[in-house]
């Protein structure tokens, strides 16, 4: 009885360690696809922050800033690079843990499209638009800006739509106008603290990015170089 026992407990302990196996260990609850910033070659171990080495199997991983160069005024990055652990828009020393932002590429020929209908733009934006990924980093001033610009989004998608309904019951255009009002403001805030970076051009292998700073740019090694 015994040993029929040991048997059976061995077999549950070997189901176990293969579930494991299975399972993303290292994968903190709720992570996104979307926000992976690394990813073993070996073991495929996702993290949400750039390691030297995998916690799992102890390879090397990608570093930030790798595959990243200066171009004039431009970023130029490989597809799916980490920038420096430094804030795109001052330089300053970023704030927590680097974040994944996607960026998207539309040819600026697309938008005179808007000329002869939306719908057709729409549709060729579908079409022809190029998306990728880039590990980027903010400092404490930027994040909170950014935070503070999408509370106030959402709070203006959510009050002018109450003004609106309150205008309609009392028949007052004062208060249909201060909803318009409180949606321009909203959105205008929520562009001005959100924006970041901006892709201006993309291939299959590279992407070049506006909307980084001067100085950040600066600490870069210059494109030219990989062009010699």
């Amino acid at each position: 009885m015994a040993t029929a026992a040991d048997d059976s407990t061995a077999s549950s302990s070997r189901l176990e360690n293969q579930v494991s196996i299975l399972k993303p260990s290292g994968l903190p609850p709720l992570l996104r696809m979307r926000d992976i910033a690394v990813q073993c070659p070996q073991c495929r171990l996702a993290s949400t922050h750039v390691e030297a080495r995998c916690r799992r199997c102890n390879a090397e991983l990608a570093q930030q800033g790798s595959d990243v160069w200066r171009r004039g005024k431009r970023l130029v990055a490989r597809k799916g690079a980490g920038l420096p652990h430094r804030c795109v828009r001052c330089n300053g020393p970023g704030d927590g843990a680097p974040f994944v932002k996607e960026v998207t590429y539309v040819p600026l020929w697309a938008y005179l499209l808007i000329v002869l209908w939306l719908v057709p733009f729409l549709i060729a934006v579908m079409i022809i638009q190029k998306k990728t990924t880039l590990t980027i980093s903010l400092c404490a001033d930027h994040r909170e800006r950014r935070r503070r610009a999408k509370i106030a989004l959402i709070s203006s998608l959510i009050g002018a739509p109450a003004l609106w309904v309150l205008a309609a019951y009392q028949g007052s255009t004062g208060l249909a106008w201060l909803g318009v009002l409180v949606v321009v403001v909203g959105v205008t805030w929520a562009i001005w603290g959100m924006r970041m970076i901006a892709a201006t051009k993309m291939d299959d292998h590279f992407v070049r990015v506006t909307g980084v700073s001067q100085d950040f740019l600066e600490t870069l090694p210059d494109w030219a170089a990989t062009e010699n």
